[in-house]
């Protein structure tokens, strides 16, 4: 199924390897037949070329839920106080991050109108805080925009197995080195009513056609 809507193509599918993670995650039949699987709290900075040559890259920051946290940390050696091993974390960020690039890494842009090709995602770092794990990485664009074109940034997963929200606040989505006067706006996922959530529960992701809405996780920055 392909439907277009917005930035986003809305494909439903799932990179394999991020898939099958989540779903070792999930094994208990109560909990498999829900929607969605992971839920990720996620922050983006856009980050601007300090010499005024526009929009480089986005950085991203994503807190998973505590249930997907422990699967990931499982079996991380820890220190004597409870602090995950560096380097462990580490070479979990990379695996990570490398299992996303089959889902384009739930991250899609437009800048002034046209759709951004991102270079490969690079820096991967992992903490674990307060039971929950965070991975922060960075998507260089491969050719950078005029420096006031509006820029639509969305982070989701089209699928809706993994559960996209900006964290709540002003500074969820920042914009770093951005033209004087520029205005962002955040639009955060809606939900589903109560009947199209049981519909996906029961398997049925024809449901999320049209429901665009209540899965779209949205940063648009307007420049004069």
């Amino acid at each position: 199924m392909r439907i277009t809507s917005g930035t986003a193509p809305y494909r439903i599918k799932l990179g394999k390897h991020f898939a099958a993670s989540c779903i070792a995650a999930v094994l208990a039949p109560t909990i498999a037949l829900a929607h969605p699987h992971v839920t990720i709290e996620a922050r983006a900075v856009l980050a601007y070329a300090p010499d005024g040559g526009g929009l480089s890259e986005v950085r991203h920051e994503w807190t998973f839920d505590p249930a997907y946290s422990a699967f990931l940390a499982m079996g991380i050696p820890r220190a004597p106080n409870g602090t995950a091993a560096p380097a462990a974390m580490a070479g979990l960020a990379a695996t990570t991050l490398a299992s996303l690039a089959a889902s384009d890494d739930f991250t899609w842009m437009k800048a002034g109108g046209h759709r951004a090709a991102f270079a490969a995602a690079t820096g991967p770092e992992m903490s674990l805080s307060g039971g929950r794990v965070t991975l922060r990485f960075a998507m260089p664009l491969r050719e950078r925009p005029d420096p006031g074109a509006k820029v639509v940034l969305e982070v989701m997963d089209p699928t809706y197995f993994v559960a996209f929200s900006f964290a709540p606040g002003d500074d969820a989505v920042r914009a770093e080195g951005a033209p004087e006067g520029c205005a962002l706006a955040v639009q955060r996922p809606k939900g589903f009513d109560p009947a199209t959530a049981a519909r996906l529960a029961s398997g049925a992701l024809e449901a999320l056609a049209g429901a665009t809405d209540a899965v779209d996780n949205r940063a648009t920055l307007t420049c004069p």
